[in-house]
């Protein structure tokens, strides 16, 4: 004969331990998770070390040994005071070569002046973060052309703007243009044949005109001044006519300039003290039709929709 209350008391420990390794599996599992979150590290991390280095006005990434890297998997963080961005790090000055490797290093204008700015070089394919860097700075040096809420507000060749919108993110350090926007900042420089413009550019939807450049008279347009480097039109310094970068392609992504604009300046007597920088995306709708022959991109009752985001500005002498 079976005793009924034994086996009701086996069932239960059992129950009960049962119980206990289920919690102990799900606790297990939560931790790893949380630390999968907290660490974002993989497994496949490379074997590497990176020295990164952030000064007054500038973030430096180093390859200091290890692992050859591929420049385009690697992404660095940065997180200054009311802002968190990611910049790929093909796009730092001086990181040319599609390998990261032992000697290499790059440079970006972090445009913090005061504040803790806190910087992370992540591995992509392993989603791991390689080297981590935080400095308070009390006193940095502001070489980006930020800009700020009021842009908005400032039209550069007087009633060039029309249907559209200029909005700033990243705490000043871009700007996007939709529709058909002309805009400029204030901004001072003396310009020589030393200068060099660099920024970083994207577009989603093509017009007719996509270029940047600094002004002395924000009245009128001069061609002169303006680097296209989109666009249908054939108006202003058409970039890859007239320096070794690239014309832009749609599929490029976020693709960073170094323009030599002392260089073209010079060569069309536009040195000299300038006082602001302007920034373009000129997309002339024709209204509704039924055929066009105005910007490409834009809705069928007439509403321009080209875009242009430039990002990361920095004017500086290349002495």
């Amino acid at each position: 004969m079976i005793d009924s209350g034994r086996e009701r008391a086996q069932t239960a420990v059992v129950g009960n331990l049962l119980l206990v390794a289920v919690g102990l599996v799900l606790v297990t599992v939560v931790a790893v998770a949380g630390l999968g979150i907290a660490e974002q590290v993989d497994t496949n991390a490379p074997s590497v070390e990176i020295q990164t280095l952030v000064e007054d006005s500038d973030v430096f990434v180093r390859h200091a040994s290890g692992d050859v890297l591929q420049a385009s998997d690697i992404e660095v963080v940065l997180k200054p005071p009311g802002a968190d961005y990611r910049v790929p790090l093909e796009n730092f000055r001086s990181v040319s070569d599609a390998e990261f490797r032992s000697g290499d290093s790059g440079r970006l204008a972090h445009g913090v002046g005061s504040g803790e700015i806190t910087v992370l070089v992540v591995h992509e394919p392993s989603n791991a973060v390689i080297d981590r860097t935080s400095r308070r700075l009390t006193d940095g040096q502001i070489s980006l052309a930020a800009f700020d809420a009021a842009v908005s507000t400032n039209d550069y060749a007087g009633t060039q703007s029309g249907t559209g919108s200029t909005t700033v993110e990243d705490g000043g350090r871009t700007v996007r243009l939709t529709g058909n926007q002309w805009k400029y900042i204030d901004y001072q420089h003396d310009v020589t044949p030393d200068t060099v413009l660099t920024f970083e550019f994207k577009s989603t939807a093509e017009g007719d005109i996509h270029g940047i450049g600094l002004e002395d008279n924000t009245g009128g347009q001069d061609a002169e001044r303006v680097v296209q480097v989109y666009g249908t039109q054939d108006w202003g310094i058409n970039v890859s006519k007239h320096t070794s970068e690239p014309y832009y392609q749609q599929s490029d992504g976020w693709r960073r300039y170094t323009v030599p604009l002392g260089d073209l300046y010079d060569a069309r007597n536009r040195l000299g003290q300038a006082s602001s920088l302007v920034v373009v995306m000129d997309c002339d709708p024709n209204g509704p039709s039924g055929s066009r022959s105005g910007c490409k991109s834009q809705t069928d009752d007439g509403t321009p929709t080209a875009t242009a985001y430039f990002r990361n500005i920095e004017v500086y002498e290349d002495d």
